[in-house]
């Protein structure tokens, strides 16, 4: 039998899952192809429509709801049966990575691939700031950048609320005082470099790794990649700044597993599907193909942090403090909408409490699904 897969093209999406292709289709009579395809495109096509096209697929937790709502997924927990056990279950797997896939009590997808918010900077900078009080002051003597491309000026914003104390509501409902105080915050430290405000993570990234006018970002996806050996610079990966009571506001990311509703799985492909996420595939074969694992032991193994600079025992406290982010039907579209507005504060388009009070009478807004049922 003949499975199709879709993940996203960043090495770290595609070359773990096209290495293990190799490996399964070698092993027994069933076969898995993997496409890819770029980030923006499962913001393009409906969660229904991938389904449609595809057994396997790379799904961002906050699609589950527009694919649990529409039935374009089958739980995969309800498909492993006795193998969801052997996953070891949610405390196998780093900070609230699991739950991001749970909903209304069933696991949805295995989770593949971890990562948060996380500060990142030049590899040897020295006196790293270690609290959002920090950070305003190490931006008076060096160049930092904030991630707040598409979606990202959301989740930057719900990060530093929930570091000063402030947790968003089940549908990332927040005060208007809270969304000012992570406003003012934002603008201060986004004053005058209006020319990043278009990269996405990845674009921010490589601008820290390449160029010459950022050497830190307080705030970012991580890219395990990006603190590998390789003949560029690389870029150290560290916990996020603390508020003042001591906690570290992130919005948790990474990708998990699915099954759509097409997929008719053999057993073949739910033992290699566990696999993927079992400690040997992800404290070995995930980290030798440029991926970037989820599993609590991948991330305290000691030869995949002297691989990387440290990436994951420097940043485990972060993801350990992680936010899920809601994932009820039609969240992703009105976040990038409320994303728009925080970008306009920061451009110094709309005045701060002006802006403050429409982002919160926004985030109390109630979403329409963005798809109806097939």
């Amino acid at each position: 039998m003949l499975f199709r897969g879709l993940t996203w093209d960043h090495a770290r999406g595609r070359e773990p899952l096209e290495a293990s292709a190799e490996r399964f289709n070698a092993e027994g009579r069933d076969r898995i192809s993997w496409d890819s395809q770029p980030l923006e495109g499962f913001e393009a096509a409906s969660i229904v429509e991938l389904a449609a096209q595809y057994d396997v697929i790379v799904i961002d937790h906050p699609h589950l709801g527009e694919a649990v709502g529409t039935g374009a997924l089958v739980a995969m927990g309800d498909m492993l049966g006795e193998r969801l056990v052997a996953t070891g279950g949610p405390g196998a797997f780093v900070g609230p990575s699991w739950e991001s896939y749970t909903v209304d009590g069933r696991v949805w997808a295995l989770p593949l691939d971890a990562a948060t918010q996380t500060a990142v900077s030049w590899e040897g900078i020295r006196d790293l700031p270690t609290t959002w009080a920090d950070v305003r002051e190490f931006a008076h003597r060096h160049p930092i950048a904030l991630s707040l491309a598409g979606p990202h000026a959301l989740m930057t914003l719900f990060s530093i609320s929930v570091a000063r104390g402030a947790d968003p509501g089940p549908r990332g409902e927040l005060p208007a005082e809270a969304v000012a105080d992570a406003l003012d915050i934002m603008t201060t430290l986004s004053a005058g470099r209006t020319d990043l405000a278009g990269l996405n993570p990845i674009g921010l990234l490589e601008r820290l790794a390449d160029g010459t006018d950022i050497v830190y970002c307080p705030l970012v996806y991580q890219y395990v990649t990006y603190s590998l050996p390789g003949g560029r610079r690389r870029l150290r990966f560290t916990d996020a700044p603390t508020g003042p009571g001591g906690r570290r506001g992130s919005v948790i990311g990474g990708t998990g597993l699915a099954l759509s509703r097409r997929c008719t799985p053999s057993d073949e492909l739910l033992d290699h599907l566990t696999w993927l996420v079992s400690d040997e595939a992800q404290r070995t074969f995930i980290p030798e193909h440029s991926g970037q694992p989820a599993r609590v032991a991948a991330w305290n193994d000691p030869e995949v942090n002297a691989a990387s600079l440290d990436f994951y025992a420097g940043t485990l406290d972060t993801i350990s403090q992680s936010w899920v982010r809601p994932r009820h039907d039609g969240f992703p579209a009105f976040q990038n909408r409320a994303a728009s507005a925080i970008r306009a504060a920061c451009a110094g388009e709309t005045p701060v409490a002006e802006a403050a009070a429409g982002i919160a009478a926004l985030l109390r807004t109630p979403e329409r699904p963005r798809r109806g049922h097939p």
